[in-house]
């Protein structure tokens, strides 16, 4: 597994319970040895309490793992869900929608607007970063923010960092399947151990940084929405033969990529861009920057992203960065980096 790294090995969790403790304490044992980037807790949908959020935090530092994720409903109190995850560096939350009709979807828009202008109001940039509109959530996968536990055992999930990987063959669908494999048994005989279920791999071609997704998706004109298509036939190709779970598609999340910031610098990309995109295959419109010079444009694209969820049919995750900076401007996001604010 050399070739490529271990994004993420998540564990679903149907509770907080401190008799799990031990055992997530010898899953980390029987990984040892293998490229894991990190170790990451799941909740199942909860009702949102500051109480929940601190025990959440107290369990993931008992269990020494790096990151947890609450999913929540749209329903809940989001500005207190807000409050709650700035606190704790740890922990993650997705707001959850089961359907999405389109009547719906201007409230829908005014009320993530209303969680994204609160952080701006506060300059909290770092923690819209940590919170996703999950449409037709809550997703069992290992990417956060959206992961979620919907089982009533612990199972085991895994994402992939593949990208470089993926360049140096032809024939992706088969290299795609092979690495999904070399996880899965990774997975299969931790569990096989612990008594836990393996929900499967999420096999989304994420990119982290200089591990660019661009060579794969783009040409000189920007994004190439027939690469994207056939990139996620190979993930599909692939994913047939595999145990899969969550997403299975491409992902452009713009603060995570320096090949698409830099094509955002130079005004080749733009956020309707990823719109596109995600109406294509991409798995939802992710760590996009945007511009307070105008609010109702903000909205607006708002809009337009949950039009693209409404029509997609599949499950669809919206996380966008509101910031006091202008259309080019550059936006320090701590472990992203420099970002750039894009042109609508």
């Amino acid at each position: 597994m050399s070739e490529y790294k271990i994004r993420a090995v998540t564990v679903a969790l149907p509770e907080i319970s401190e008799d799990l403790i031990d055992l997530l304490k010898r899953l980390k044992e029987e990984c040892r040895g293998a490229d894991i980037w990190t170790f990451r807790l799941a909740l199942p949908p909860s009702k949102f309490s500051e109480e929940l959020v601190e025990k959440a935090e107290h369990f993931r530092r008992e269990a020494d793992f790096d990151y947890l994720a609450i999913p929540f409903s749209l329903e809940d109190k989001i500005l207190d869900i807000a409050e709650a995850v700035s606190e704790f560096s740890g922990v993650f939350a997705s707001i959850n929608i089961s359907s999405l009709d389109y009547w719906d979807i201007p409230k829908v828009a005014e009320k993530y607007f209303s969680l994204l202008d609160y952080l701006r109001r506060r300059g909290n940039y770092i923690t819209q970063c940590k919170i996703a509109l999950a449409v037709r959530g809550p997703v069992l996968t290992p990417y956060f923010p959206c992961a979620s536990s919907i089982d009533k055992k612990p199972c085991l999930m895994g994402a992939l960092l593949y990208i470089n990987y993926l360049k140096k063959g032809v024939k992706s669908a088969e290299r795609i399947r092979r690495a999904g494999l070399s996880l899965l048994e990774l997975l299969s005989r931790a569990g096989s151990v612990l008594g836990f279920d393996v929900a499967g791999v999420d096999l989304s071609i994420s990119p982290w940084m200089e591990e660019s997704v661009v060579e794969l998706v783009a040409d000189k004109n920007g994004l190439s929405l027939y690469k994207i298509l056939k990139l996620n036939k190979a993930i599909e190709e692939a994913a047939e033969e595999l145990r899969v779970c969550g997403f299975n598609e491409v992902m452009l999340p713009l603060a995570e990529d320096n090949g698409l910031k830099e094509l955002v610098r130079k005004g080749v990309l733009r956020g309707r861009d990823f719109v596109a995109a995600s109406a294509v295959c991409v798995a939802g419109v992710d760590l996009v920057l945007l511009s307070s010079v105008d609010p109702i444009a903000v909205l607006n694209y708002i809009k337009d992203c949950l039009a693209v969820a409404h029509l997609k049919g599949r499950p669809f995750g919206l996380r966008l960065v509101y910031t006091d900076g202008a259309p080019g401007d550059e936006v320090e996001l701590g472990k992203f980096g420099k970002t750039p604010v894009v042109e609508l």
